[in-house]
């Protein structure tokens, strides 16, 4: 029983570790990627900043002063128009902010770091199952040795 545990969470720990490294390259390869955009990878050219096509501004009208605030207990009297005309717009999100190179290389090499030491612990778990199979062999022919000495004695 204990053997077959053994090996059930060897394996388990194998499987474990080669998700870590496979993520880890990933990652990587995504710390390095130039394109925040989602999508297919694009080419210098079009990373280029375009001029964006005019459009035409609108003056904002200001909204109208409000009587009075309601009280946090009373509902409003009638719910907020919605924004259904042309000069209602919404705002733009800002845009992400720009990370610098020297950050994009750490991170790709965090991830790298992470991969190799995956790698190393799927070896040493490896070489830690091949150790006990060469012992349990080693065991069995001094067993084996030993029994074949005490028959010539016999």
């Amino acid at each position: 029983m204990a053997t077959n545990f053994a090996e059930w969470l060897v394996r388990t720990v194998m499987l474990v570790l080669a998700g870590l490294v496979t993520l880890s390259i990933l990652g990587s390869i995504a710390a390095m990627s130039n394109d925040a955009a989602p999508g297919p990878a694009r080419g210098p050219a079009e990373r280029i900043a375009a001029p964006l096509p005019e459009q035409p501004q609108q003056p904002q009208q200001p909204s109208p002063p409000s009587a009075a605030a309601p009280s946090p207990t009373e509902p409003p009297a009638e719910p907020p128009p919605a924004a259904t005309g042309a000069g209602d717009f919404i705002p733009a999100p800002a845009p992400p902010e720009t990370r610098s190179d020297c950050d994009r290389w750490l991170e790709a090499i965090a991830f790298a770091l992470l991969a190799i030491a995956g790698l190393i612990a799927i070896a040493l778990v490896l070489l830690w199952r091949g150790v006990a199979a060469l012992r349990r062999i080693a065991d069995g022919a001094a067993l084996v040795q030993q029994q074949q000495q005490q028959q010539q004695r016999n």
